[in-house]
């Protein structure tokens, strides 16, 4: 009965008190128990052209096995290197599900990127993922496109990736190529732009060099992707376990604060808050299924007047969350920014600053209302999230799972 009429009071107090109620954040107690393993659930297809013999690559199910073995050897123990990846998992563990075939379209070489998008299309319409059976599905291919792996759909689920004729005298050079365009692409959908820095992996090119990593700001943000994949696959489960609470917290903000506001998900491991084109030089505001926030800003060089805006307001607002106390130090506070060029001599830009929950909880209003000052989110907005805030803090269920119920049931 408690967890039902919490919130009810609660939310009563803040509106019929002079001034906001103020709840002080109590970090959450763990048992002193194993961390559990970060594990990725993939499963892998092979097209026709793929499943030819060829010089390096005799049988294609021995070579897709090789492939995805040496590039989790590779991630691994990088990503352990995290102090957010320590921070909630003990290990990861990539698990492959199942390895098939499938019948791609063929396409002539050398064609435009627009049929990258065709291709992958294909895939995602022939094996389309259902109830959750994995985590990333990833298609292999010997024809002459670009891999492709989404990077603004988190996790991005679907991978296109690509092997070639090898060179008898290259084959060591050209089979290290093909793992590494995995792990490239394997980046993208754990939630990593491209990023021109000599040996990164997620530089854009064809050909990596040998000692290509993950810098240490991308190890912290799939860290924070690998959990809230792990957060997300439970999601319906925790709604229906508290789905009373949900609904009564639901029915009295309606009733009280006619709460009306949705958000958007994305494969509901990401909640926008604030979301526009990913071309437009607008900043992205995001509640993460791990807890995070994560304010993104995406802009091309040319479009300065409104770039150099907002690019001026990412960094007025990682100096405020310093000031705050949030640090990089511990990887509460992550600062990913990138840069890459295409073909076409068009240069890009991508900034990321990423919250850990803790830190984000513990800070609510200061942020929210930060973000509000400086334009970032609408006033209207900023009361909503208050008022969920306060809900979330009362019954325990976490402000995520607030919002997509919110979010999904009106």
């Amino acid at each position: 009965m408690l967890r039902k009429t919490l919130p009810a009071i609660l939310l009563t107090t803040y509106l019929v008190s002079c001034t906001p109620l103020k709840v002080n954040y109590i970090p959450p107690t763990y048992p002193k128990t194993k961390k559990p393993i970060a594990k990725i659930y993939i499963d892998a297809y092979a097209d026709e052209e793929y499943q030819r013999p060829r010089v390096g690559c005799q049988k294609w199910k021995p070579c897709i096995e090789n492939i995805l073995d040496k590039a989790e050897k590779d991630i691994n123990p990088q990503l352990k290197t995290s102090k957010r990846f320590q921070k909630y998992f003990s290990d990861i563990d990539i698990e492959v599900k199942k390895i098939g075939t499938w019948e791609s379209p063929n396409f002539p070489n050398n064609l435009l990127a627009y049929f990258t998008f065709g291709f992958m299309n294909n895939f995602m319409r022939i094996k389309p993922i259902k109830n959750k059976e994995v985590d990333i599905r990833i298609g292999f291919t010997t024809q002459s496109i670009p891999a492709l792996g989404f990077v603004n759909d988190i996790p991005g689920k679907y991978i296109i990736t690509t092997g070639q004729d090898c060179l008898k005298d290259n084959i060591d050079t050209c089979y290290k190529n093909e793992i590494d365009t995995l792990k490239h692409e394997l980046g993208h959908t754990l939630g990593l732009h491209h990023n021109d820095v000599e040996y990164n992996q997620m530089a854009h090119q064809d050909v990596w060099p040998i000692k290509s990593r993950f810098t240490n700001q991308a190890r912290s943000l799939i860290a924070d992707t690998l959990l809230s994949i792990r957060n997300s696959r439970t999601l319906d489960k925790r709604i229906e376990k508290n789905k009373e609470v949900l609904k009564a917290t639901s029915k009295f903000l309606d009733d009280n604060f006619n709460f009306k506001l949705k958000f958007e998900f994305e494969q509901n491991s990401k909640c926008y808050i604030e979301k526009h084109d990913y071309i437009k030089d607008e900043v992205n505001l995001a509640i993460n299924a791990s807890g995070s926030l994560s304010v993104e800003f995406h802009y091309k060089k040319g479009n300065k007047k409104d770039a150099l805006h907002n690019k001026k307001r990412m960094h007025n607002f990682y100096n405020f969350l310093k000031r705050l106390g949030i640090s990089e130090v511990n990887e509460d506070l992550i600062f990913y920014k990138t840069h890459w060029k295409t073909s076409a001599n068009s240069h890009w830009y991508d900034q990321v600053i990423n919250i850990d929950q803790e830190k984000f909880n513990q800070h609510f209003d200061k942020i929210i209302d930060y973000l509000n000052i400086n334009a970032l989110i609408s006033t209207k907005k900023t009361k909503k999230l208050k008022e969920i805030k306060l809900a979330s803090y009362a019954t325990g269920i976490n402000i995520h799972d607030f919002l997509y119920y919110l979010s999904k049931t009106k």
